[in-house]
């Protein structure tokens, strides 16, 4: 149901004082939104894990390919068309207090291992992932879950931006 989806994606926002993913209404505000930034024909998805009891949404997780491209300061940009380029987005578990850290660990990985495999089908040489802020809860990926996923940190991430990029 996409109102239970897009439901789901403003309670997760409003858990984040700023996304570094930028503003979810850009790719995620609607359901039409959702089919174009996501378009399986364009090599994207966006997964919806669902409790095996009922039709409970218990995480999400997206994923876009396309070619690098990158800016200098004077604004020009340069492209790199042979090199493709996967982004997992969007990467995140229900709230639910009953839930342990170690089952919101298994929902992001299943999620994350279905965006691997669909990135490699799409031609992916390389995926970024954002890292986000250890807490209390594990509904957002962290550095430990990627680095034991044999993920690396990058050498550039934003100043002031508490996410980390890992390759």
């Amino acid at each position: 149901d996409e109102e239970k989806i897009l439901d789901f994606l403003r309670s997760a926002e409003s858990e984040f004082a700023f996304d570094p993913e930028g503003p979810l209404m850009v790719d995620c505000g609607s359901a039409t939104a959702i089919r174009e930034s996501y378009d399986p024909n364009d090599g994207g998805c966006f997964l919806v894990a669902t409790d095996n009891g009922d039709d409970e949404i218990v995480g999400i997780g997206a994923l876009i390919i396309g070619t690098p491209i990158t800016y200098s300061t004077s604004g020009a940009s340069r492209s790199f068309p042979d090199k493709v380029t996967g982004a997992a987005r969007r990467l995140c578990t229900s709230e639910n207090a009953q839930r342990s850290s170690e089952e919101e660990s298994t929902i992001l990985q299943c999620l994350l291992t279905e965006i691997e495999k669909r990135a490699t089908r799409g031609g992916a040489t390389e995926l970024i992932i954002l890292a986000y802020p250890a807490t209390t809860t594990t509904r957002r990926p962290n550095s430990s879950l990627l680095e034991e996923r044999g993920y690396f940190e990058l050498p550039a991430n934003l100043n002031g931006v508490e996410a980390v990029q890992y390759c």
